[in-house]
Formats: structure tokens, C-alpha cells, sequence
């Protein structure tokens, strides 16, 4: 069974490589997928620390983290496709090619921008960074 890593952020172009992964499904590839949507921290959480209390920050950042995945989540879920999901914080193109280098992991298969205007630049910088450097191939979708 083919293992793949789908990265998602909300935006069309991650659910357009869910609408991939479907397709790569429905021709008869066996496949599971894992949704991951990464969740950057706080740049400077050393200077609130002490000051403000960040766990609210965290819950808010899991909860868009997860509001993210839910779209995708439902997509596949109508598909039959086996899945899971998880939301990480850290540094975008660190943490997907960590979870892309697993072992049980054979492939990523993700969008190459992001939501927004900021985000289409971060994400499209990410989308190369684990292209040029993952372990495993990169699939990636316009």
C-alpha cells in the first residue's frame, strides 16, 4: 500500500493535490494518506513567556490547524480513502520533509502555493525547498 504525505493549509491548491491523491486512488493504486497541516509558532515566544499566557495561542493555532485539514478530511473520507491527521508546529518545509523522510512514508504529494498573498510566496519557497530535498518523490500540483 502506497503511504503518502499530503500537506494542507486550507487553500485550493493543497485541496487540489487531495483531488489527486482521489484520482491516484480511484485507478486503482492502493493508498493511505496522511494529512499534515504545520503550524508556525510564535517567532519570539521567549518574549511574552512569563508575561502572557500563550496557551490560548497554541489552542488557536491547533484549532486553524485543524479547521485546515477538515475540508481535505471530508473529501476523502467520502472517497474511502484511509487516513489520518495531524497538525504540527514548526518551520513549514522542516517538518514536512521530516514526516516525508519516515520510513512508512513513499511519497508527498502537495499544492505549490499557498492562500494568501503571503502564503503563496512562504508555501511556493516551501513546496521547493521539499521538492529539492525530501527523500522520498515529490508530486507536486498547480
Amino acid at each position: 500500500m502506497l503511504n503518502i504525505l499530503i500537506p494542507v493549509d486550507g487553500s485550493d491548491n493543497a485541496l487540489r493535490a487531495v483531488d489527486y491523491a482521489i484520482r491516484l486512488a480511484a485507478s486503482g493504486k492502493p493508498l493511505t494518506v496522511r494529512l499534515l497541516n504545520v503550524q508556525q509558532p510564535m517567532l519570539y515566544p521567549s518574549l511574552v513567556e512569563g508575561i502572557v499566557n500563550t496557551q490560548p495561542m497554541q489552542a488557536m493555532l491547533q484549532e486553524q490547524g485543524d479547521a485546515a485539514i477538515a475540508v481535505a478530511a471530508d473529501r476523502l473520507l467520502a472517497s474511502g480513502i484511509p487516513f489520518s491527521r495531524k497538525v504540527v508546529f514548526g518551520k513549514p518545509a522542516a517538518v514536512i520533509r521530516e514526516q516525508a523522510n519516515r520510513a512508512d512514508c513513499h511519497r508527498v504529494i502537495m499544492g505549490t502555493r499557498g492562500s494568501g498573498a503571503l502564503q503563496r510566496f512562504v508555501f511556493g519557497s516551501v513546496a521547493y525547498s521539499v521538492a529539492s530535498s525530501a527523500g522520498v518523490p515529490v508530486t507536486l500540483i498547480k
